[in-house]
């Protein structure tokens, strides 16, 4: 079976990927080539140098089979990758849109070139747009959708890989780490500047785009990253609709600073339990907050929480048990 679908995180491609190639078995494409935007069938962005960085073929590799393959530098994985005229020529079963954009688009895509071909909707953000007309498939990896009873739903997770994100003994550094991409753009922000001045016997790393210690090139290096952590710090605003960073943190054993009520309703919510496997600050004074990061930094206290988060991942997160609803889900296609 072959699967295409949009590309524009690549945390949430590798997910589809370990789902659909490592798990079922399938193929999966995304799209490669400037000719999805001029064709209006890739609408992400319309800066041309966010479609060249997403579309640009410079430096991918044509195979026999029909299709070009591009590496994942982030992920350490290989994409394959069709061009518009090579979608048309490939057998389509499965068009998956993973960001609003792209949801009436990719109906319309299927519509026009693969009619007997299935479209699924996955939502990765909460308060995305969805069409409840057209969207009668959807993947919900947030767990804040409430479709019509007519709407063939799955909620799952975003695998990522155990190998690398699984529980690691404590560190006694006292680091308290962020990855939050523009973090100066957040309203969460300004308390995390507070914090951090509030605890100056702490060493603290701002990682992300266009923070002050840069981007973590390759998911492997953020493990051992989040790893050589006391704390990480999830103070944003708003929350996440999955939220690869809180999920990662939470199966290598590392507690969360956070509020608590951005995740109400939202797919990370549970494995939050103020004092037992987070630090959450909803109602704490900055000295509140500080108090509570200094009790636990004891390394006894350390330990019970840090082993609390990763067993609390374990209890609620089950890849394998995403795998089942999913083969439910695909046999139940609208």
């Amino acid at each position: 079976m072959n699967v295409f679908a949009d590309y524009h995180h690549c945390g949430l491609y590798h997910a589809l990927e370990l789902l659909f190639e490592k798990r079922l078995g399938f193929n999966l494409f995304r799209p490669i080539g400037l000719s999805w935007a001029e064709k209006g069938y890739w609408q992400y962005s319309d800066d041309l140098s966010c479609q060249r960085e997403y579309l640009d073929i410079i430096g991918c590799e044509l195979k026999k089979e029909g299709y070009y393959i591009q590496y994942d530098n982030h992920e350490g994985i290989t994409h394959k990758c069709l061009t518009f005229s090579q979608f048309q020529e490939t057998p389509i079963d499965l068009i998956i849109a993973t960001c609003g954009q792209h949801g009436v688009l990719y109906n319309k895509l299927r519509s026009d070139y693969k009619p007997k071909a299935k479209y699924i909707r996955l939502t990765g953000n909460a308060n995305e747009t969805v069409n409840w007309g057209i969207d009668r498939n959807l993947i919900d990896t947030t767990n804040s959708y409430d479709p019509p009873s007519s709407v063939n739903k799955v909620v799952v997770h975003q695998e990522f890989d155990e190998s690398l994100f699984s529980f690691s003994p404590p560190s006694r550094v006292k680091k308290i780490k962020s990855y939050i991409n523009l973090y100066a753009n957040n309203k969460s922000y300004y308390t995390y500047l507070a914090l951090k001045a509030s605890l100056p016997g702490y060493q603290w790393f701002e990682h992300g785009h266009q923070n002050k210690d840069g981007f973590i090139e390759s998911t492997a290096e953020l493990a051992e990253s989040m790893k050589d952590s006391l704390f990480i710090s999830q103070l944003k605003s708003g929350g996440d609709g999955y939220g690869h960073t809180i999920h990662q943190a939470f199966a290598l054993g590392r507690p969360v600073i956070t509020y608590q009520s951005d995740y109400k309703g939202k797919m990370a919510y549970p494995l939050i339990i103020p004092g037992e496997t987070a630090i959450c600050m909803d109602n704490y004074t900055i000295q509140d907050s500080v108090k509570e990061i200094r009790r636990f930094t004891d390394f006894a206290l350390y330990e019970m929480i840090s082993e609390n988060a990763s067993r609390r991942f374990k209890n609620l997160v089950s890849f394998d048990e995403d795998e089942r609803k999913i083969r439910a889900f695909l046999s139940n296609l609208l």
